[in-house]
């Protein structure tokens, strides 16, 4: 999901306790690279995992892109996405979609991920993003 480092770099800048889980797939080298950095909050770096829906149902907010598979997941578990630089094509489609049915907020500069999550943790409008467009 794009640039996983700078993700988690500015996600430490929180105030707020945060324990962040990143999976990186099959990206052995990334996965290293994560799991050896020392970081504010405590996160778990994974690799590749069979458990996604298991992870998904813990988690109070999904930050990623908007790739179809793990947008569909998100939407039938009922898990709010934060979208991060949606790239142009099938995502930047998946990310208007989302956004217009109230099913994910969205940052487009790095920067601004730390104050936009924040401001949407524990709101009433982060339990109303979790959830299928057009309920």
């Amino acid at each position: 999901m794009g640039p996983v480092g700078a993700i988690l770099a500015e996600l430490d800048k929180w105030s707020a306790r945060s324990r962040p889980v990143v999976v990186t797939g099959r990206n052995e080298e990334l996965r290293r690279e994560l799991a050896a950095q020392d970081r504010k909050h405590p996160t778990h770096v994974l690799g590749f995992a069979t458990n996604m829906h298991e992870l998904m149902a813990v988690a109070e907010l999904i930050i990623t892109k908007p790739g179809g598979l793990t947008s569909s997941e998100a939407l039938a578990m009922g898990k709010p996405l934060f979208i991060l630089n949606p790239i142009p094509g099938q995502e930047a489609a998946n990310s208007d979609f989302l956004l217009e049915h109230g099913a994910a907020a969205k940052a487009n500069r790095m920067e601004d991920l730390p104050y936009r999550i924040e401001q949407l943790l524990g709101t009433k409008k982060l339990a109303d993003m979790g959830g299928r467009p057009g309920r």
